[in-house]
């Protein structure tokens, strides 16, 4: 199945109805939803479908050991820890329901990426690392291609979707993990990305004869996370998460080298999808001036005259801005709810068998013109502006929904905002070819639809920019 747009495309116009279909794949059956109301049952249904075969599979292709991953999901860990530990332990003395590891660990996510003042922590410290590395001295060389050698006007030629992801990750990594990590491993973004180059082949369960690069760099990164965990915990500065899912995991008796792959199995689901939506962004910016100059505007005034930007400011009086980023979500995040069901259901009227697995293909609404007018398959920021009540369509669910709806939308959109606004208030930008010659009608690439995609969807080739200092 290389492409599951086309095969959920296909199916929609066989079956005619909004019923949800099914499709046998090597003796398993996939249950396809095509209804948003059939969608929010789905999510609600908490008792018959779930979540965790699917967390159990990633676990495992993370390489924790199949009888770790029953102790993340054992109820009560507390219950079997000796009496002198249970004091220490969240697991215990902030676990009245008695919940698995995993299901405390969701609560986490929420402590640390809800607003609150973990998040401003994170959001903060992003910031500084983002004002630092957002000058050309700090560019990396593997992505720029041209450096024009006019002192008076300074100019480099960078890959778009490399330069988004090479800082994002740069400030996201220092502000989950602090400096420590890479003094450990200089290369750690970079190694990341390698892997998240080929993470697709996850879901697949790639052999490491087929996928040796991947299996290379995850193994690469785990070790440097693990060496990282060995720092003592005065001398190391992770966010709130990562020290206390490190903490309780070792309270649950994983070894060090399966906390770090816990670890990097969170890295991967907050990084793998902002840099996409902040390529897609800047592209049809560039590719629409009216909209760039306008966003421009909008961002200029939430910056500072020290070179900072004000984030509060960019998420309430950006509405140009908040329609970028919302057409970007919904047109190229592929994002799929999936359940798998534990007991015999109903979903609507039809019956869903014990082992059944669920998906929701969310882009599958996200363009219907039922949901968002007509062109639903164009860039139209302005739909957002000329209706206010859109990011409230049933529709539109680009992070998930029910228990699992990512409560990392918020750092997302903030990391999203305050690259954006920086790089418009230091650079001019222009889309040229690789020795830096302006391209007099630039065009949007098209999307990747024969790779798998976790959420956010890549273009199938990357764009070359030019970046001059501008004058403010």
């Amino acid at each position: 199945m290389r492409c599951a747009e086309a095969l959920y495309t296909r199916g929609n116009k066989h079956f005619r109805t909004l019923e949800p279909y099914g499709i046998t794949i090597a003796g398993s059956t996939t249950v396809v939803i095509r209804d948003t109301a059939d969608l929010a049952a789905m999510w609600k249904n908490t008792t018959a479908l779930s979540y965790d075969p699917f967390v159990s599979r990633m676990l495992i292709a993370f390489g924790i050991s199949k009888c770790n991953v029953e102790k993340v999901f054992q109820s009560d860990p507390g219950s079997l820890m000796p009496k002198e530990r249970k004091d220490c332990t969240l697991l215990h003395t902030e676990n009245p329901r008695r919940k698995c590891y995993m299901h405390l660990q969701s609560e986490w996510f929420k402590k640390q990426l809800l607003p609150g003042d973990n998040l401003v922590r994170l959001q903060n410290d992003y910031l500084i690392y983002l004002r630092d590395v957002m000058n050309f001295d700090k560019f990396k060389s593997h992505f720029i291609t041209y450096q024009g050698s006019d002192m008076d006007s300074p100019a480099v030629t960078v890959l778009l979707g490399k330069l988004s992801r090479c800082i994002l990750s740069h400030c996201a990594l220092r502000a989950f993990f602090g400096e420590e990590l890479f003094q450990i491993e200089p290369d750690f973004a970079q190694v990341y990305q390698k892997w998240e180059d080929d993470s697709w082949k996850v879901f697949y369960n790639y052999p490491y004869i087929f996928a040796k690069d991947l299996h290379d760099a995850r193994l690469r990164a785990i070790e440097a996370l693990a060496q990282y965990y060995e720092i003592p915990d005065h001398q190391r500065h992770p966010c709130w998460l990562f020290r206390v899912m490190d903490r309780e995991l070792e309270f649950v008796g994983l070894p060090r080298t399966d906390r770090a792959g816990m670890v990097m199995m969170i890295c991967w689901a907050i990084n793998n999808n902002a840099h996409y939506i902040c390529f897609w962004m800047i592209i049809h910016m560039l590719c629409t001036p009216d909209i760039l100059n306008t966003v421009r505007s909008e961002t200029d005034a939430c910056c500072t005259p020290d070179g900072s930007c004000k984030i509060e400011k960019l998420l309430e009086h950006c509405p140009a801005l908040d329609g970028v980023w919302n057409e970007a979500l919904r047109l190229y995040n592929a994002s799929t709810a999936v359940r798998k069901a534990v007991t015999d259901c109903f979903i609507g009227n039809k019956i869903i068998h014990s082992g059944d697995q669920i998906f929701g293909p969310v882009r599958n609404w996200q363009l219907e013109e039922g949901f968002f007018g007509e062109c639903a398959r164009n860039f139209r920021a302005d739909r957002w502006t000329k209706n206010k009540n859109l990011t409230r369509s049933k529709g539109f669910t680009p992070f998930g929904g029910g228990h699992t709806y990512c409560p990392g939308r918020y750092f997302a959109q903030r990391e999203t905002y305050m690259f954006i606004a920086i790089l418009l208030r230091r650079f001019e930008l222009q889309v040229t070819d690789p020795s830096g010659l302006p391209i007099l009608h630039p065009q949007v690439p098209p999307v990747e639809v024969n790779l798998p995609a976790p959420a956010a969807m890549r273009p199938v080739h990357d764009i070359y920019i030019t970046l001059k200092r501008r004058a403010v």
